[in-house]
């Protein structure tokens, strides 16, 4: 593989902002001194991975960094995220150690489904940058290339540290080799939380108030945050997220018809984020059949906007979130819509068996749905649609998942009241707005 190709492989989809503070110089050094060029191989993470931990936000999203030694050496296990490993790998030992604290802090209840997943995604969409001190090693051996990226990584948080001197960030060091960054991010003002590593090699070795299980960082760090009016970050990678959607249509059916959409979501890293726009007039496509999170863009094909395909965009919009942001538990979708529920839910699917579907009305945001949902089912351990009365009157109930289901519908009904409201031809006309959101979420727009 040409140098040339493997970079570009490596910096593919690394957010901008992070540019300035990795060091093209040791970037460069350290993949020579790896020898990655002669045996992509035998190297793990794959090339493609090895700048994960930078692909879900900037330098300013940063809320905490948890600092890991180097990648684990098994084939399949490393993913370019500290201590994460991907959906249906068994777990290593060091991340059941960090599961059981999270236990006993009351962020995971194991032996429930939600301890047998390593994938570590959600708190790198929830702010948190988990690297390792080493990029890469070679396949079988612990520790092979720390020497090499040691230069690159102390340039990175020189810059770093220094740039968020005026915000404070969250270091979670764990180990002897993290631990040698304290004093660094101490010398700029940041928060430093240093425990023994969670390798059962180092745990097994401690008494029992100093084993990782004990370790008191996660709760520290929200703490920390909730005091500086910042929302918590959700450590239990699972917990529920609800979606209300909703569209809107003045002059629904008539040629001067402006159609809107709108998404609310709650839970975990979700939440407060809120996605809408306006329909566009025109039929849209997925950017890529193969992987459906790259998004939509609309065709040259016209269609007139209306009230269902302002419902059925909120759905999309709602998917696309979800599978970008990392929503790896129970996720519910709430609409007012019941066309659109039973269309995904039932109609379709019995459309499908037939070679029928094509006589669905708006079709093409009725498949562009069906293919993100099953990408979503794929990713989610359970995803439910759920019909709600529309615009609900009368006193608020009491019941909290009453309450729940119209404060949802309400504010999505408000969010595509406000598109409306916009004057024709406004610079935000067609374009998506995602607001509160996580930064992937956010990403949408672009």
């Amino acid at each position: 593989m040409k140098l040339v190709q493997l970079k570009a492989d490596i910096l593919s989809g690394v957010d901008p902002m992070w540019l300035p503070y990795l060091d093209r110089e040791e970037f460069t050094s350290a993949l020579a001194g790896v020898d990655v060029l002669d045996g992509v191989e035998n190297v793990t993470p794959p090339p493609s991975a090895i700048f994960e931990a930078f692909r879900y936000g900037g330098p300013d999203d940063v809320a905490a960094i948890i600092l890991g030694e180097d990648p684990y050496i098994q084939a399949g296990q490393a993913q370019g995220l500290c201590f994460s490993v991907p959906k249906g790998t068994p777990l290593p030992p060091s991340l059941k150690n960090v599961f059981g604290c999270l236990e006993r802090a009351g962020f995971l209840r194991l032996g429930v489904g939600s301890g047998s997943n390593g994938d570590l995604r959600p708190w790198a969409v929830d702010r948190v940058l988990l690297l390792n001190t080493a990029l890469t090693t070679r396949l079988g051996k612990s520790g092979a290339h720390l020497a090499e990226w040691k230069p690159f990584t102390r340039k990175f948080m020189r810059l770093f540290c220094a740039a968020r001197e005026g915000s404070p960030v969250s270091f979670l060091l764990w180990g002897g080799k993290a631990g040698a960054y304290a004093g660094l991010a101490r010398a700029h003002g940041h928060a430093v939380h240093e425990w023994s590593h969670p390798s059962p090699m180092a745990d097994n070795q401690l008494a029992a108030p100093y084993r990782f299980r004990e370790c008191p960082h996660f709760e520290a760090v929200n703490k920390a945050l909730l005091a500086s009016g910042s929302r918590a970050i959700a450590w239990d990678r699972h917990t529920p997220v609800v979606a209300f959607t909703d569209g809107g249509c003045s002059d629904n059916g008539n040629a001067k018809a402006r159609a809107s959409y709108a998404a609310v979501l709650v839970g975990g890293q979700f939440a407060g984020c809120v996605l809408r726009g306006e329909v566009c007039p025109y039929e849209y496509v997925l950017v890529d059949e193969e992987i459906p999170e790259k998004g939509v863009h609309v065709t040259d094909v016209s269609v007139r906007p209306s009230n269902n395909r302002g419902e059925l965009l909120g759905f999309v919009y709602a998917f696309l979130a979800l599978l970008r942001g990392r929503a790896l538990g129970r996720v519910e979708i709430v609409s007012d819509s019941d066309i659109c529920v039973k269309t995904l839910r039932e109609w379709l699917p019995n459309r499908l068996k037939k070679g029928t579907a094509s006589e669905l009305k708006n079709f093409d945001l009725v498949m562009i749905a069906w293919r993100l949902l099953g990408a979503l089912r794929e990713q989610a351990a359970d995803v439910v649609l759920t019909w709600t009365e529309s615009h609900a009157t009368g006193p608020m109930p009491k019941e909290p998942r009453a309450r729940l289901l119209r404060e949802g519908n309400s504010a999505a009904d408000a969010h595509c009241t406000t598109v409306l409201e916009r004057a024709s031809g406004a610079p935000t006309r067609y374009h998506l707005e995602a607001l509160n959101g996580p930064v992937v979420v956010r990403k949408l727009a672009d």
